[in-house]
């Protein structure tokens, strides 16, 4: 296009070019159509990028700010994958958790360990049909579900997951009344208003007695909505999930200093215990959080770079159609300044010839910034849709990069020397 573009509109004012060889032929005025066009359009597609990149950068940090239901700031996180052949019981898998939970608990680097079936922010599925007690029996097509989380004693402590009630000790035994620990969420959905502790749900055949409601957790993303989790003790998983949790183990050890020096310990002793146990997805808490909004991130610094770029060539190409406009109108000036018109004057007339295609641009950059606007609502987090300030930071921003990209080539123009100026053909 850059090069295409002028070579077509010079050629059709060739003969025009080669007959009168003067300042005023048409050709001067085709290309200064074009480069009037190419200001407007450059000045509006940076306008819409812009925006973009503001509504953008604004979602991802209201994103970050998002409370994901638990702290985890010093905690380490990594998966476990035990051989099936040998861990196809729930008394197998009971076993080697305990032991491993000694055997981290005795390392200097950690506070304590805990684990769960299915790490929150893992993107990961597991849910479970229930009923309520003492409510009325769903139609079978209206069953209703919950995410279903299977936990060692201590996993909402070490997670730092606020709970009201209580969470699973070492009493929850197999022998023992079958507990369950349930989100704010799922509470809200059968008991609003009230404490559903003592309550009970059904499980397959299975009465579980809630013990304790915790706090919402996102489980698939901090821009998800809030779901209905339901937690049961490790040593009352039934025999049917041994096999799932088995293939992935999630283990949450928390520490007393930076996470990530607690790997190589936390790796080792799984080793030691069963050399043939997988150790995978080893990260500190907080990057599992960062991980979860990696594609949103790249999005934001993709737009950034373009937002960027678009408004660094907008301002050249300001720069640049100026720079020329007032080498051609150097005599121009020579004669408005030897007739006696005051630089500022002259600086204010040319400045506004400059800018009309800069304000067509930015009107059609806002008129493109409302519709982005309206567009990117849909799909961003915590974005209403059309906002006039960040129309205005906008406007203000491109228009006072095209200010200063006109008013510098404009401004050496006017110091030129009159009389010299007068000489230039």
């Amino acid at each position: 296009m850059c090069g295409v573009t002028p070579a077509w509109i010079l050629s059709s004012a060739l003969e025009v070019g080669f007959a009168d060889d003067s300042r005023t032929s048409s050709e001067g005025a085709t290309q200064g159509r074009f480069r009037r066009g190419f200001v407007a359009a450059q000045i509006g597609v940076a306008f819409v990028l812009l925006v973009a990149m503001i509504l953008t950068v604004r979602s991802v940090g209201r994103l970050q700010a998002v409370n994901p239901g638990f702290e985890g700031g010093k905690v380490l996180s990594l998966q476990l994958a035990l051989p099936t052949v040998r861990y196809a019981t729930p008394a197998a898998i009971v076993t080697f958790a305990d032991t491993l939970t000694a055997d981290l608990t005795s390392l200097p680097a950690v506070r304590e360990p805990a684990a769960i079936s299915l790490l929150p922010l893992s993107g990961l599925l597991s849910t479970q049909d229930y009923r309520v007690v003492g409510k009325p029996e769903p139609s079978p097509d209206e069953i209703p579900q919950a995410h279903y989380r299977i936990v060692t004693p201590r996993y909402f402590r070490v997670m730092g997951i606020p709970i009201r009630g209580r969470e699973f000790d070492d009493t929850d035994r197999e022998t023992t009344r079958r507990v369950a620990v349930i989100s704010r969420t799922f509470a809200n959905r059968h008991w609003p208003g009230a404490s559903p502790v003592g309550e009970h749900v059904l499980i397959g055949p299975d009465s579980l007695e809630i013990v304790g409601v915790c706090a919402d957790v996102k489980q698939f993303g901090l821009d998800g909505t809030a779901t209905a989790d339901l937690y049961v003790p490790l040593r009352q998983m039934p025999a049917n999930q041994a096999q799932f949790v088995a293939g992935r183990m999630y283990w949450v050890v928390e520490t007393f200093d930076d996470p990530m020096k607690a790997a190589d310990p936390v790796r080792a002793a799984v080793r030691r215990l069963d050399k043939d146990v997988a150790t995978s997805s080893i990260r500190p808490i907080p990057v599992v959080l960062t991980a979860s909004m990696g594609s949103r991130r790249f999005n934001t610094d993709l737009i950034g770079v373009a937002g960027a770029a678009s408004l660094l060539l907008a301002v050249i190409g300001v720069y640049s159609v100026t720079s020329f406009s007032m080498t051609r109108r150097t005599r121009e000036i020579g004669i408005r300044l030897t007739l006696g018109a005051r630089p500022g004057q002259v600086l204010v007339t040319v400045l506004a010839a400059e800018w009309r295609p800069i304000a067509l641009g930015l009107a059609v950059g806002a008129l493109g910034g409302v519709i982005t606007a309206r567009a990117l609502g849909s799909v961003l987090f915590a974005t209403s849709g059309v906002e006039p300030l960040i129309i205005g930071v906008a406007a203000v921003a491109l228009g006072v990069a095209a200010l200063v990209a006109s008013y510098v080539p404009a401004r050496r123009a006017i110091r030129t020397d009159p009389v010299a100026a007068l000489r230039v053909q």
